[in-house]
């Protein structure tokens, strides 16, 4: 097969959607050498936008192709049927369309992945960027419907696809993300004094990692944690990794309001790397996001051996299973109760580090990569 992708989200300051590209990309390149791969992107002025190359494999039946065409005219002239998707790339058997937007196809087959839907599911609460809502989200609804098959990353998300786009679940497959390898429990004393010399880090903490915008709920987390320390003897600090998203200026707002400033710690982003070595150094993971497709973030957290408080909404249910502790995200009660069960409770925070590298383990990218080269095979014998 020939198997065709645009990768432009592995351009610049790789996040999210990026993310799960590499690390499919890296299972698929471990898997299988006798397909082809067309990887592609276009061009783009700033070099803040360049295609993160050493991202992306480099067997031999991977080729990466960075066409001279402006990145913006590229994406209108193909998703409108003005030139179609192989007469730029060449002949293909598959497309995999991976951040909700794909080319119109003269032959191939279209795989789309789907990793949630949000402003959908929750109209008007701003729980996704801005330039995903209205006419955007119009055409993730057409690109579902030309779909030949649609990955979906958790059942939950398959039920929404159903349910708000309504499409057949006969086309929908379900293949579950995973934390990557170097998320893992860490013995090393050097590694992880340094990076708390580094980040400027407290000898205890709460940790929060995703992108300060308005479905992560921490206006609430910050609501909980001021009741936290206010009521117990509790003195971890809470600190909250994760680049600035969209609506974020409630967060710096609750922080004033609850005079927190000496207590929270933003650290903004952080490199990837240097995430495993935060969740070791963390007491507790929290996650009080109001809605996610898979919810990544907890995983990492339990594959380093991190005991996690998480939502018991949308996909956590599902994906955590029992190794989290489940709480109401919009509770402020709840969340802090969670919060001081677990931080106060040795035993108790030993029982979920164990059953959170357990079920970390439960998923993997090489396993990802099979089902999703599976989807492939089926397609293209649609």
């Amino acid at each position: 097969m020939r198997i065709a992708m645009d990768v432009s989200c592995v351009r610049g300051e790789t996040a999210g959607i990026g993310w799960y590209v590499v690390n499919l990309l890296s299972g698929l390149e471990r898997l299988d050498r006798d397909n082809q791969y067309l990887l592609y992107t276009f061009y783009a002025r700033s070099r803040k936008f360049a295609l993160e190359r050493g991202r992306l494999p480099s067997a031999a039946n991977f080729r990466v192709l960075e066409k001279p065409i402006p990145f913006r005219l590229a994406r209108l002239l193909l998703e409108s049927a003005a030139v179609r998707a192989e007469s730029v790339i060449g002949p293909l058997d598959v497309f995999h369309a991976l951040d909700h937007t794909a080319p119109q196809l003269r032959d191939g087959r279209l795989v789309v992945t789907i990793h949630d839907l949000a402003s959908l599911a929750h109209p008007g609460r701003q729980y996704t960027s801005p330039e995903f809502q209205g006419p955007r989200m119009s055409r993730v609804r057409a690109l579902a419907e030309r779909a030949d098959l649609i990955i979906a990353v958790s059942h939950h998300t398959k039920r929404d696809i159903e349910r708000l786009l309504g499409i057949s679940p006969a086309k929908i497959r379900v293949v579950y993300e995973a934390a990557e390898q170097r998320f893992k429990p860490l013995d090393s004393p050097t590694t992880l004094a340094a990076a708390r010399l580094q980040y400027h880090l407290p000898d205890r903490f709460v940790l929060f990692v995703g992108t300060l915008e308005p479905r992560k709920n921490i206006p609430v987390l910050l609501r909980a944690y001021d009741a936290l320390i206010r009521g117990t003897q509790i003195e971890h600090k809470l600190v909250i990794v994760g680049r600035l998203g969209w609506s974020y200026g409630e967060v710096f707002k609750t922080i004033a309001d609850l005079h927190l400033e000496k207590h929270v710690l933003w650290l903004g982003h952080v490199p990837r790397e240097d995430l495993p070595v935060l969740y070791n150094l963390a007491a507790v993971f929290v996650y009080p996001s109001a809605y996610e497709g898979f919810g990544l973030p907890p995983v990492e957290a339990m594959a380093c051996g991190t005991p996690v408080v998480a939502p018991d909404n949308s996909c956590f249910p599902e994906v955590l299973g029992e190794a989290a502790m489940l709480v109401q995200s919009s509770d402020v009660h709840a969340l802090a109760d969670g919060l001081c069960r677990m931080i106060a409770d040795d035993d108790l925070r030993a029982r979920y580090a164990s059953l959170g590298i357990a079920r970390a383990a439960c998923f993997s990218w090489d396993s990802a990569a099979k089902e999703t080269l599976d989807v492939y095979t089926e397609a293209s014998r649609l």
